[in-house]
């Protein structure tokens, strides 16, 4: 760039400077040999004076040593000890910038599949179209080198580097297409940078290069540097006004910084607006390998295209690509190609890097070139995928047109190559899928209980009792294939599960519960899961309340009873169950419905007031019978309670015998039933049953009953009766000749029975006298 580009407006940007690090570890290496034209400068042409053209600066007042105008924190460090000369204010104007003595470049590796930054100058004094065309001729590289085991970062300045408009462009292999388009759809988004920061700083140029990343920088500019460092900061307030000394010798410092990291750097100066001198300072003395001069920008691209090229030609680079099952294509590390004995490659057999690809220089090429021969070596796993019919699809780099490869064989292909062909040939294999199924079987599930499962990325689910497939998803052979079930935490059974895959020649290829993996390989595979539910027994129990007094079951009084159902564990039908036993069969979240059925002994009069759950799994309930219960793993108990109220009742009657005459009736007589303790109960008598003469008794406690009659008049107790027949519903005696004699006056009524005793008599006799006119009997 001209000496007077730059604006004065001072941006605020980081430093970028970069220490050196220890040349990287090449190749074979040889200096590159790229051919020269016209446009170029050579040995013995150059009219430029051996140092910059530009007169220096007035020294500053009171300034000794021009080191001393170098700003603070902008020191050179890690220059070379015989580096570059500082201005010399002794010399006469024409020759006070002595030539910057310039570390010699490393040997650039003699291969094709070099990493290149291409480092472009955005300064003011560049036209729009120049800019476009220098855009242009950093496309050119890539197109250039696409398809082969090449990379390219791509690099600006103006001002400042980065130049604060643009971002640079990471190194990208490019030996897919894909990827050389990105690169180029990058170059195609810079743009110029304004015109106040648009210097020439060669030195922040070179120093945002990444050490020991690249074989060589392709540093393209104009016109001479006019600024260094960072401007704007540690007093740096050059921001490329003029060409100063240290705007050279700074980047003279950075460019021997990439060079023994191992970085060949070739100056291309473009135009006339330049001193040769400066570009060999950072690059070299030899035209036509340190540095090009060409004409204009116009003639760049072609330069460029010619540079990169050149390892290239007569070499054959192939890229391996892999089709994944979802179609994506990336390049593949690790596959073999062999070239054929018979044709002279090298080397004979190469291994794809991480970018896919190999080159084979084809040696001896004559001037009408030969047919050379390639095949892969297969992978387990993959087929070769054809392109056209074709195993393998090629371009002529030299030309950038497509050329025919002929197959030989099943995976291999020959291609013809002349001395300055580039060949860049794809080959593609698509992963074979393998498919995986997984199959789900629920065992005493309970019905709506769900899982989830996943094989890999794929997913199915599954809700009981549902058996069969749940997901079947392919994938490529050798690929770790990951099982696992994940069952619903609202599920209501407990669950244990057992995994089993087995591939279609019967191999178990891994085992275990809710998670299990396997490499895939050429067979499918199988995956079962068998949920089964945890077991369950249920056991009810039963317990009476009769008249306020708790009877287990079996002590109630006699005539109560209850008969107990459960529903089945599978069918769902009610079964008859005796009380307090165990009925197993039932699986953990299922349900039981619990129901029973009171009985009474005909003639009792005892209601159920009450029937209800009172433990479930020995936690107090109050449930009413039918009761569903949801049962838990294990064993499972529960309690019914009935309440039962009974009306025990006891009836005493009076039945006279008139046969003998008399004048007394039932109700002269008083009916009395003693208990063993308490208060006797008398009633009047009657003949028949009434309310007032029923009476309500304790149950099963014994009763004296007797009678008694205030008339004092002579009647016998023929005998003391019980009724045996049926009552009816009004209380009336439905059989009036169903007496028997009682055994005792002692009497017992059962729980919720009615008895009914009568006392009968008869009036005493008439007093007779023997015929004999003696004594007789007095009743």
């Amino acid at each position: 760039m001209a000496a007077t580009e730059a604006g004065t407006e001072s941006p605020e940007l980081a430093d970028a400077a970069t220490d050196a690090n220890p040349p990287a570890a090449g190749g074979d290496a040889a200096p590159v040999e790229v051919p020269s034209d016209a446009g170029e400068a050579t040995d013995g042409e150059d009219a430029a004076p051996a140092g910059p053209v530009a007169d220096a600066p007035a020294a500053e007042e009171g300034v000794d040593d021009p080191a001393a105008q170098q700003p603070e924190g902008e020191e050179a460090a890690g220059e070379d000890p015989s580096g570059p000369a500082v201005l010399d204010l002794d010399a006469p104007s024409s020759q006070r910038f002595a030539a910057a003595a310039a570390r010699s470049n490393p040997v650039l590796p003699n291969k094709c599949g070099l990493n290149i930054a291409v480092v472009l100058d955005l300064s003011n004094s560049l036209s729009n179209s120049e800019v476009t065309a220098s855009k242009n001729a950093a496309k050119s590289v890539v197109d250039t080198l696409a398809g082969t085991p090449s990379s390219v970062g791509v690099y600006t300045f103006g001002t400042f580097a980065p130049d604060g408009t643009n971002a640079s462009i990471a190194k990208t292999s490019l030996s897919t297409s894909s990827d050389a388009d990105s690169v180029k759809t990058k170059i195609g988004n810079i743009k110029r940078v304004p015109e106040s920061v648009g210097g020439t700083n060669w030195d922040a140029a070179l120093r945002q290069i990444p050490s020991a990343q690249y074989d060589i920088a392709l540093f393209v500019t104009d016109g001479n540097p006019t600024a260094y460092g960072t401007p704007g900061t540690g007093g740096n307030s050059d921001y490329g006004s003029a060409f100063d000394s240290i705007d050279l010798t700074r980047a003279v410092t950075a460019a021997d910084a990439l060079k023994t990291s191992g970085t060949f750097v070739m100056g291309l100066g473009v135009g006339s607006d330049l001193n040769i001198s400066n570009i060999k300072a950072i690059s070299g003395d030899v035209s036509g390998t340190d540095y090009f001069k060409i004409d204009n920008y116009d003639k760049l691209t072609a330069k460029l295209s010619e540079i990169a090229l050149k390892n290239c030609q007569g070499t054959v680079s192939i890229v391996k690509q892999v089709r994944d099952l979802d179609g994506t294509l990336v390049p593949a590390a690790g596959w073999t190609f062999n070239g054929r004995e018979a044709d002279n490659v090298s080397p004979s057999s190469a291994v794809t890097g991480s970018n896919g690809a190999v080159n084979f220089k084809v040696n001896n090429l004559q001037a009408a070139g030969r047919t050379v021969q390639f095949a892969e070596l297969q992978q387990a796993g993959h087929a070769l995928e054809k392109q056209n019919g074709v195993n393998a699809k090629c371009t002529n780099n030299s030309t950038g047109k497509a050329i025919s490869a002929v197959n030989a064989g099943d995976l291999g292909f020959s291609v013809s190559v002349k001395r300055a062909d580039a060949i860049s040939c794809t080959v593609i294999n698509a992963k074979i899928p393998v498919q995986v199924k997984v199959t789900k079987t629920w065992v005493n599930a309970v019905d709506g209980d769900k899982a989830s499962f996943t094989a890999n990325a794929k997913t199915g689910t599954s809700a009981a009792p549902a058996k069969g497939d749940v997901l079947t998803a392919s994938f490529a052979q050798g690929t770790t294939v990951v099982v696992e079930e994940i069952l619903a935490s609202s599920n209501k059974g407990v669950y244990t599960t057992a995994l089993q895959c087995t591939d279609t020649t019967g191999t178990t290829v891994t085992e275990g519960t809710l998670t299990g993996s396997f490499v895939l390989g050429a067979n499918s595979v199988t995956c079962a899961y068998t949920n089964t539910n945890t077991v369950a027994t249920v056991a009810v129990e039963k317990k009476w309340i009769v008249d306020g007094i708790s009877y287990n079951n079996g002590d109630q009084p006699d005539g109560i009873s209850a008969a107990l159902s459960l529903t089945e564990p599978v069918a769902g039908g009610a079964l008859a169950q005796k009380w307090a036993e165990t009925r197993s069969g039932y699986a953990a979240g299922g349900t039981v419905t619990i129901a029973e059925t009171t009985a009474f002994e005909p003639g009792m009069n005892c209601e159920l007031t009450g029937a209800a759950v009172t433990l479930a799994n020995e936690t107090k309930a109050s449930e009413p019978v039918p009761y569903v219960a949801t049962v838990a793993a294990g064993a499972n108990t529960y309690t019914i309670t009935n309440t039962v109220t009974c009306k025990t009742q006891l009836t005493l009657l009076k039945f006279i015998d008139g046969s003998n005459g008399g004048t007394l009736v039932p109700g002269d007589f008083t009916l009395t039933a003693t208990p063993d303790t308490g208060d006797a109960l008398d009633v009047d008598g009657a003949d028949a049953v009434g309310v007032e003469n029923t009476i309500g008794v304790a149950a099963g406690t014994n009763y004296t009953i007797s009678e008694s009659s205030a008339l004092n008049t002579a009647y016998l107790q023929l005998s003391l009766q019980r009724y045996t027949g049926t009552i009816n519903p009004d209380g009336s005696l439905a059989d009036s000749g169903a007496w028997a004699d009682a055994a005792s006056p002692t009497i017992a009524v059962a729980t919720g029975h009615h008895e009914v005793y009568r006392f009968v008599n008869a009036s005493a006799p008439a007093m007779t006298l023997p015929l004999t006119g003696g004594t007789g009997s007095i009743a």
